[in-house]
């Protein structure tokens, strides 16, 4: 994952290791007294360098910085930071209701959950949670729950494992 700050840390390297001769000892991070709270800059003082020559420099810069999303991009990785990495909810009219136990009933710490799947154009399966927390490998029972309230919920699933809006969530009082 590389942010867009991560980014110009990078350039920022790159300046500072290839262009050292070039640049000024003021260079630096900066806060200016006009800018809205919480802005900060960073200042850069070429000193030697011609306009051309600076501008060659740019567009080194933005070129590198291009080629950076390029192969970020190509990878699958993600490269700005306001990318998501989780794909939409596949809406396919999955359905899922919980048959036992029923909401609101008291039950041991170990017990059968039931619950009845109407499966989608790709919806395959279903995820279980106990108090928003992953039951990986659910095969069926609920064992060694702790004495209280828990919340019990079911999210039906793709074959890829991404999450469907299909869920079912009932809460049980362990005795």
């Amino acid at each position: 994952m590389l942010f867009v700050g991560q980014l110009g840390g990078l350039i920022r390297a790159v300046l500072k290791s290839r262009m050292s001769q070039y640049t000024h000892p003021e260079n630096g991070w900066y806060l200016k007294r006009d800018d809205p709270a919480g802005v900060v800059g960073y200042r850069v003082h070429f000193a030697g360098l011609d306009k051309e020559g600076v501008m060659h420099m740019v567009r080194r810069i933005g070129i590198m910085g291009l080629g950076i999303a390029l192969a970020g991009f190509l990878s699958g990785a993600q490269v700005f930071g306001g990318d998501q990495p989780h794909r939409a909810p596949a809406v396919d009219g999955a359905k899922i209701v919980i048959t036992s136990p029923k909401d609101g009933d008291k039950v041991s710490d170990s017990f059968s959950l039931k619950y009845e799947l109407t499966k989608g154009s790709q919806v395959t399966h279903v995820h279980v949670y106990v108090d928003d927390e992953y039951q990986k490998g659910f095969s069926g029972a609920l064992k060694g729950l702790s004495k209280g309230t828990h919340q019990i919920t079911v999210k039906a699933a793709t074959k890829d494992h991404d999450l469907a809006p299909a869920v079912a969530t009932i809460t049980v009082e362990v005795e």
